[in-house]
């Protein structure tokens, strides 16, 4: 054991990183780590290790002391693990490793610590930094260079720069160099305390952190692509990684372990991770507001599609209505235009119309109309279909008919308006229209002999 060089704590031979303060511990000067940020998001590492076996009473003592260790070890690595948030380091493989190892890895813990703080806090300072650069142009002042990194040549300018201003001005150049150095400290730190970690993967657009994790196995370890998967898979991961975070990857006998910092990304790996969270939470939030506008245009369409429901069996009622109506009224037109069209007339053998007083014969004067109403016109042709009318002897008791004439003689004229076809067997007799015109809506007698 021996004593932190900052905080003045106890802390293990084998650690380059107090637990306690965050300093990194070095020969001669060692430059401290400070670590007044809160820790970084990181999960520990989670390993079982096995207890070493020893044979005979001579290596109880020292099965003590090793369980002892490896107490203090898992105490230590509890004690990171509690404190530590998932994101940048997602943890450890679950499989055992001895009390070295815990301590190893809780020593490499120490260090991604001390990296995200150290990131974190590099950050904070370039954006102070940036503030005051504005700042200063905002009052009036041209700084011959911007940026958080000045090189020593910038640096030697805006100190010249700093000797000619006064007042306000020479107050923010102040700060500026003040916060460029407080960057540039961090910045040597942090490349310390990089120089004992294994090489990062520095991650790329479109990497991810399963696959990189895979591939250093592969390469460093000599794992199959199987196995490696399987131990990868024990861990967790950190998704999306953007361009500039730091992969720190660990394989120590049959242990994995791997880190995710900051880098050079512009935010921190929490960052992006609460990023992610909240964009989910806003395409719920928006899917939510969208399917609550979709539920009120629903109801719309609900109410108008059972509106116009109602209107279309109206209109249906309307149609059927107007369909029987409009039958009807087809059926009286058809009517009218077959009564406009119709000839109306009565035959039979002229004694009998005589003898019903339909007709009379004076002696002088020839046969006319008497006395006579609709209903003794019993029968009807259409003159749009036909222009014959036919009529028998049998149908009116007669042996023969000899002679037909259409009453009355002084209205319609034989053989101009009409004519009369008596075959020899006279047997029936066929009166032909010739001036449809003429017997439209007519009523005619035709008396027979």
């Amino acid at each position: 054991m021996r004593t932190c060089q900052k905080c003045g704590k106890t802390m293990p031979d084998n650690m380059n990183v107090c637990p306690g303060c965050g300093a990194l511990q070095e020969s001669g000067a060692p430059p401290e780590v400070t670590t007044n940020i809160k820790k970084s998001d990181v999960a520990a590492p989670n390993l079982l290790p096995e207890q070493p076996k020893h044979a005979g009473g001579a290596g109880k003592k020292l099965l003590l002391l090793v369980v002892l260790l490896v107490i203090v070890a898992g105490a230590v690595v509890g004690l990171l693990y509690l404190k530590g948030k998932r994101g940048a380091f997602p943890g450890i493989s679950k499989t055992g490793g001895t009390a070295e190892q815990n301590a190893e890895f809780a020593n490499l813990q120490q260090m991604a610590d001390s990296i995200e703080n150290l990131e974190k806090d590099i950050q904070k300072k370039g954006q102070d930094m940036a503030r005051l650069q504005m700042e200063y142009e905002q009052q009036g002042g041209k700084l011959p260079t911007k940026g958080v990194a000045m090189t020593e040549e910038e640096r030697k300018l805006l100190a010249d720069l700093l000797k000619n201003e006064k007042g306000t001005y020479n107050d923010l150049l102040k700060e500026i160099l003040a916060k460029d150095k407080e960057v540039w400290d961090l910045k040597e730190k942090l490349t310390q305390i990089e120089q004992q970690m294994p090489k990062p993967h520095v991650a790329k657009d479109g990497e991810r952190h399963r696959d990189i994790s895979i591939e250093y196995l592969m390469t460093t370890a000599n794992l199959s692509k199987k196995d490696a998967a399987a131990l990868v898979d024990q861990v967790n991961l950190l998704d999306p990684l953007l361009p500039g975070f730091k992969v720190w990857n660990f394989y120590l006998n049959g242990a994995f372990g791997t880190y995710v910092t900051q880098g050079t990304a512009e935010i921190s790996p929490n960052q992006a991770e609460r990023q992610k969270i909240q964009a989910i939470v806003d395409e719920r939030n928006s899917a939510f507001a969208e399917r609550d506008n979709l539920k009120v245009q629903v109801a719309d369409l609900e109410t108008q599609r059972t509106d116009l429901t109602g209107q279309v069996a109206g209109l249906n009622q309307e149609k059927e209505t107007l369909t029987t109506e409009v039958g009807e009224l087809k059926q009286v037109q058809s009517g009218l235009e077959s009564d406009l069209n119709s000839l109306y007339y009565r035959a039979g053998p002229k004694k009998e119309l005589q003898d019903l007083g339909i007709i009379k014969d004076p002696f002088l004067g020839g046969v006319r109309l008497d006395n006579f109403s609709s209903s003794d016109f019993t029968g009807k042709i259409d003159l749009r279909t036909t222009m014959n009318i036919v009529v028998t002897a049998e149908e009116f008791g007669m042996k023969k008919i000899k002679k037909a004439k259409i009453l009355p003689e002084k209205t319609y004229k034989e053989d101009e308006d009409y004519r009369v076809g008596i075959p020899k067997e006279g047997l029936e007799a066929t009166i032909e229209i010739l001036n449809p015109d003429k017997f439209k809506l007519g009523k005619i007698v035709i008396a027979l002999e």
